[in-house]
């Protein structure tokens, strides 16, 4: 069964990467999957996660182009994070919930990193799949907070705080996970932006994947967090 989750993890991350390239390059979802760099139609068998990349080695089979390693990274990290929530889930309703979410973060992540964009569509999708109405109540509250927080913040030092897209981003982990945890994950999210900020010293930070990496540390260590 893990060989089987892995693999079908793979799949997944071979359709994140795809679906993030495409919203930043603004092509068709729809579209067949063709080489970046000759505009070849890909053949079934070069899209076979994992594998493809290495029989090819890491190059397009009509131009012989150094194809981005990104994509094998993408695939193999979603293959293992598959895997570590099976561990946490078992094969469950709330396993489901968290592969839909985990995809959703994903997507937002790379193309938050790369374009600083945080698409409505995927945080629409992970709250479809992962909205508990006990903490409605609590998350409204917690909203409220941020969009004072962010306003008070703007108007004091002239800077940006979080983002509109982040504060929807954290809306979304409150309402599946409740105001704790999310105070959790939005700890955790700041202290990785700052290790970011000085690692890399850019006047702008992408926070939609520290806070990803928030969700994806409350999520699968939740009883080492609870407050």
């Amino acid at each position: 069964m893990p060989l089987l989750i892995f693999m079908i993890g793979t799949c997944f991350g071979s359709f994140i990467s795809c679906m993030s390239h495409r919203y930043m390059t603004h092509e068709s979802i729809l579209g067949r999957s063709h080489c970046d760099y000759c505009g070849h139609t890909l053949h079934v068998f070069d899209l076979i996660p994992v594998l493809s990349y290495i029989l090819l080695k890491g190059q397009c089979r009509y131009c012989h182009h150094k194809l981005n390693k990104s994509l094998l990274v993408h695939e193999l990290t979603a293959g293992f994070l598959f895997i570590l929530f099976y561990i946490h889930d078992g094969l469950s309703i709330l396993y489901l919930s968290h592969i839909a979410s985990l995809t959703c973060f994903y997507i937002i992540s790379i193309i938050d990193l790369h374009i600083y964009e945080i698409p409505d569509l995927y945080l629409l999708i992970s709250l479809l799949c992962s909205f508990k109405t006990i903490y409605l109540k609590e998350s409204l509250i917690l909203l409220l907070f941020l969009i004072l927080f962010v306003y008070l913040f703007y108007k004091i030092s002239g800077k940006e705080g979080l983002g509109g897209g982040d504060i929807k981003m954290l809306g979304v982990c409150s309402l599946s996970l409740g105001i704790y945890q999310t105070l959790s994950i939005l700890s955790i999210a700041c202290f990785l932006g700052i290790i970011f900020s000085f690692i890399k010293q850019k006047k702008m930070i992408p926070f939609g994947p520290f806070i990803a990496l928030g969700w994806l540390t409350i999520s699968l260590f939740d009883s080492f967090f609870i407050l």
